[in-house]
């Protein structure tokens, strides 16, 4: 994560006149977005039968590890980095728009 890129997309923000609750929004829209992302490729990159034998594991925890550990393996990235660059992708993106 870039800390450096979301101070300064906080501080275009606050130079645009934004308050500090509409800055908070905003920041956890693009939380929102990057899970929602998440999810979706989550979704699209296990196949039904990963996800019927990910249904049958009772516990919830063991579950949230067999479906990182089958997404790591399949896209070769961690869920963490992937959100991190699409949260950085979206900061970016706003910051380039704001230039």
């Amino acid at each position: 994560m870039d800390d450096n890129k979301y101070k300064r997309w906080i501080d275009t923000l606050r130079a645009k006149g934004q308050s500090d609750d509409d800055i908070a929004k905003m920041i956890a829209g693009a939380v929102k977005l990057s899970s929602m992302e998440l999810f979706t490729l989550v979704m699209a990159t296990l196949s039904e039968e990963e996800l019927q034998q990910i249904e049958t594991i009772p516990d919830d925890e063991q579950a949230q590890r067999k479906i990182t550990e089958l997404f790591e393996k399949k896209v070769g990235i961690t869920m963490q980095e992937l959100v991190e660059g699409i949260r950085d992708g979206l900061i970016e993106k706003a910051l380039t728009e704001n230039s």
